[in-house]
């Protein structure tokens, strides 16, 4: 089962921007369920922001050397799998464990889509990151409702059901994603990955 790049790529993006809205869920989580100070709402933060500045850059040499597919794929199942694994616990160093595993996913996907769907597209994809954008948005519209319905049940089920959806689409994407060439012999089509790329330019 195999989708066209440039759809398959907009449905990326909606996606990643349901996903988004984990963070809803993780904030009343954090802050009304387990009372957290500000100094650990910080350090949350800066748990993750730290990882993204880590490992941008060796997630897009891996996805560039290995494959920008498997990056996306991985991604997903990554990010899933930290989103699910948050309301698990109130120990906190754990939570900490959990921003940086969640931190390495994002890296993975970061700017590895676009790469990816102009080397398949063998051309620019400058129309189609516009459209990303747009689709992004629309994929967030539908996740805070979702969440925010879940989240009146149980926040802990609408961090879980959140993730599982990410798992799924990892999974997902592992079926239809295709990829006419090894991202490390395509340097004329999409060119080495740019971190953050892909959440620069949709923005």
């Amino acid at each position: 089962m195999r989708r066209r790049p440039d759809r398959l790529y907009l449905l990326i993006g909606a996606v990643q921007g349901f996903t988004f809205s984990w963070a809803l869920a993780g904030v009343v989580w954090w802050v009304v369920d387990l009372g957290l100070s500000p100094l650990r709402l910080v350090l949350l933060g800066t748990a993750l922001e730290l990882t993204v500045l880590a490992t941008e850059i060796p997630t897009g040499v891996l996805a560039d050397v290995w494959s920008r597919k498997w990056s996306v794929c991985a991604a997903y199942v990554v990010m899933g799998t930290a989103m699910m694994l948050g309301p698990v616990t109130t120990f906190f160093p754990a939570l900490l464990a959990w921003q940086a595993l969640l931190a390495i996913g994002w890296t993975l996907q970061s700017g590895a889509a676009t790469a990816w769907v102009a080397d398949e597209l063998a051309g620019p994809a400058d129309s189609l990151i516009v459209s990303y954008a747009k689709w992004r948005s629309v994929g967030l519209m539908a996740g805070l409702p979702f969440t925010a319905a879940v989240g009146f049940w149980s926040v802990q089920a609408a961090m879980v059901a959140v993730g599982a959806v990410s798992v799924a689409f990892g999974a997902y994407l592992v079926v239809t994603m295709t990829e006419a060439r090894p991202a490390w012999r395509a340097p004329g089509a999409g060119g080495p990955r740019v971190p953050g790329a892909a959440s620069g330019a949709a923005s």
